[in-house]
């Protein structure tokens, strides 16, 4: 279409802006001759209306010379009417007619790329795209400006945690980083008959941090009295 409408404008603006000069040159040359014509057949004629008027030639031979120089008025016309055309381009109908297939092309255009505009979808979240996982996933994008460290705790220790403590986490290669407790979730589940739930964290982008990395965590929660501590390792 795009193409279609390309052309569409090329010809248009062919036609409206009239034909090539060698063109037009020769228009003129046939309008110059056709004058010649005319004027040297006027002459003929004016000379044997004079002689018409003595009775020297014939009634008729007037009449043949003057039709002769009607046709030769009607050709400085044609000419002039053919200059003008080549010269103004094409009729306005058809100048008309163009501009009217170029605004439909354009109409087409424009509803296929709003139809087309419906098949992109544009996330407003900044990320890295990653990896298509499941089926009924479309698109998995991780940030780069903050991990969430997800933790498993043990549910018996629940009274001990609180938002804002500190978390030491532990890379594979040994490297270290401080986070501070964000979110305790009361969502959770089981690991080798052993209540658990989620505790999150964030923290800042690290070269060895990365999505899905495994990672040893370490909580930091307020001291324990001894009774407490006793209570917690018999139960």
């Amino acid at each position: 279409l795009q193409g279609q409408l390309d052309q569409a404008e090329a010809s248009l603006r062919y036609y409206a802006t009239g034909e090539k000069a060698s063109l037009l040159s020769e228009a003129e040359r046939q309008i110059e001759g056709a004058r010649i014509q005319a004027q040297e057949q006027r002459r003929v004629v004016e000379r044997l209306r004079d002689l018409m008027e003595k009775s020297l030639v014939a009634k008729q031979e007037y009449e043949l010379a003057l039709a002769a120089q009607r046709v030769f008025e009607v050709n400085v016309a044609i000419a002039e009417t053919r200059l003008a055309s080549l010269q103004t381009g094409a009729k306005p109908e058809q100048l008309a007619l163009l501009r009217s297939q170029i605004a439909a092309i354009e109409r087409e255009i424009e509803t296929l790329e709003k139809k087309a505009a419906n098949f992109v979808l544009t996330s407003p979240i900044a990320g890295v795209r990653l990896p298509q996982v499941g089926s009924d996933t479309l698109l998995t994008i991780a940030s780069q400006d903050t991990f969430i460290v997800a933790m498993l705790v043990k549910y018996d220790d629940r009274l001990m945690l609180k938002k804002g403590l500190g978390i030491e986490v532990t890379g594979p290669a040994g490297e270290t980083m401080a986070a501070t407790i964000d979110q305790i979730y009361q969502v959770g589940g089981h690991l080798d008959g052993e209540q658990l739930f989620y505790v999150s964290a964030k923290m800042p982008p690290a070269s060895w941090l990365f999505p899905g990395l495994y990672a040893r965590c370490r909580i930091r929660c307020q001291h324990l009295s001894k009774g407490q501590f006793l209570k917690r390792l018999l139960h």
